[in-house]
């Protein structure tokens, strides 16, 4: 299920090394990994059938992961690892075949260490809109050890 994208995470470790989109100690995860800049991140997922949901399509939660990922990758490029989702608003706007090449793209819109929010949009090989989005984080708990 590893993504098989041309996109390299630009010089930087996650924050969690099983997570589902982008952690490299997850073997059923999605692999993504992404080129970050100041106020953008970006990506690649080679689709399969593992994320298929209706008969020959992308599953709508894949495509939201995507998004939600993304935007997390940049909120924790720019504020550390203290954020998490808080809220996620998806509009799906056309399905995805089963093997196209997704993009995703994240922007921050109001950045900060405590509260971040990050607009997206998911796009198919032809560059045709597939979904977009905006996601919300909050300051998580700190970590007992």
């Amino acid at each position: 299920m590893k993504n098989t994208g041309k996109i390299e995470e630009a010089g930087r470790d996650r924050h969690v090394p099983n997570c589902l989109g982008c952690g490299k100690d997850n073997p059923r995860g999605f692999g993504l990994r992404f080129a970050v800049s100041e106020n953008e991140a970006h990506s690649e997922l080679k689709t399969g059938r593992e994320h298929e949901g209706p008969a020959g399509f992308v599953h709508g939660g894949a495509i939201a992961l995507l998004l939600d990922e993304a935007a997390a990758v940049l909120a924790s490029a720019r504020a550390g690892n203290r954020l998490m989702t808080a809220k996620i608003e998806v509009l799906f706007k056309s399905p995805a075949p089963v093997g196209e090449t997704l993009s995703v793209f994240a922007r921050a819109v109001r950045p900060g260490e405590s509260f971040f929010l990050a607009e997206g949009e998911v796009r198919g090989e032809d560059s045709r809109l597939v979904a977009e989005g905006r996601v919300w984080f909050i300051r998580g708990p700190v970590k007992k050890r």
